[in-house]
């Protein structure tokens, strides 16, 4: 039984993120791109995102990098900044942020681990997404 489970993961791992490909002895996947699924950064301090295929408009749940969040308010000036692991879909600040207008979220690195395998994936530029807040 494990055996089967095992080979599922592995199929859907590798369709997840069939974009890539290999280019001399790096993976490369340049349809990768931030997601936010929800946010109450004003509200409650939480935010959910994770990293998405551009072409298939969903999340990619078997990679992670490590990422900055920025947050500015309504002038431009930072009111926030932090470092994340990017492990997790869910990020909890330690308080509300109710004058934050907009955040500026950017991986660390220009590549993306495949959990499962432990294989970067790497892109030509690292993730980046500015995100108004509405």
């Amino acid at each position: 039984m494990k055996k089967w489970f095992y080979i599922l993961v592995a199929c859907s791992s590798s369709l997840a993120l069939s974009a890539q490909t290999k280019v001399g002895d790096r993976w490369v996947d340049n349809d990768l791109e931030w997601v936010v699924l929800s946010q109450s950064v004003r509200n409650r301090g939480t935010l959910e995102l994770c990293i998405g295929n551009k072409t298939e408009n969903r999340c990619v749940e078997n990679v992670f990098t490590a990422f900055e969040i920025r947050v500015f308010d309504s002038a431009g000036k930072e009111i926030w900044n932090g470092l994340w692991k990017g492990d997790k879909k869910s990020i909890r600040f330690r308080k509300a942020l109710p004058e934050a207008a907009r955040l500026e979220i950017k991986a660390t690195r220009s590549f993306v681990i495949n959990w499962m395998t432990g294989n970067r994936i790497h892109q030509d530029n690292v993730l980046e997404l500015s995100y108004p807040l509405p």
